[in-house]
């Protein structure tokens, strides 16, 4: 990874810091934090210094997507390891939660995330659709995952990196082996394939 610093370009790879040489995806956090997602994990950009991504429990690795929720939660795609939510308020204050297939995710392998403006976070895996209510584990600490498939209209599995989307009017996109998806903004709709 190279970034341009003023009239100079410095470069970063596995020794300096990024978990590794291939990246993922990028994300432009809150307070001028750039989050990077690598197969070896996530490292941070903040302050001209490269730093691992720290947290209280075990690493995350095989990340491919990163999210904030904007209530001081990084939501990880880890692809075989599910969904992780990390405290970033001030730093990692805690160790992050863990959500797979034993809560109910439609799959283990999350390769993209989205927040849609119902504040719920959508998950494309390479086993279909999940969806999690933020407001609710946060109010209930219930874990609520609803999961699409064929039986909902979503006949293609396998979604695709970080090929994901909310539109003007709220509609969820996804990109998958088999086209374009949309779930539109109204609760009760099924997802569509677009036209």
């Amino acid at each position: 990874m190279s970034i341009i610093d003023g009239d100079r370009v410095r470069r970063f790879g596995q020794e300096k810091e990024l978990g590794d040489n291939y990246i993922n995806a990028f994300l432009a956090g809150s307070g001028g934090v750039f989050g990077i997602a690598t197969p070896g994990g996530i490292s941070r950009y903040e302050n001209r210094t490269l730093t691992p991504f720290e947290t209280s429990g075990p690493p995350i690795r095989q990340t491919f997507a990163l999210l904030e929720d904007g209530v001081g939660y990084l939501w990880i795609a880890a692809y075989g390891h599910g969904l992780h939510r990390c405290p970033v308020r001030g730093g990692i204050e805690g160790s992050c939660q863990n959500f797979t297939r034993r809560d109910r995710l439609v799959s283990d392998a999350v390769v993209s995330l989205a927040l849609d403006r119902k504040g719920y976070l959508w998950a494309g895996t390479e086993g279909g659709i999940s969806r999690f209510d933020i407001h609710r584990f946060e109010s209930t600490g219930e874990v609520v995952f609803k999961n699409y498939g064929p039986d909902d209209g979503f006949i293609a599995l396998q979604c695709i990196q970080n090929a994901i989307v909310v539109d003007e009017k709220g509609d969820v996109w996804f990109g998958t082996t088999a086209g374009a998806y949309r779930y539109p903004a109204r609760e009760s709709s099924n997802p569509s394939i677009a036209p």
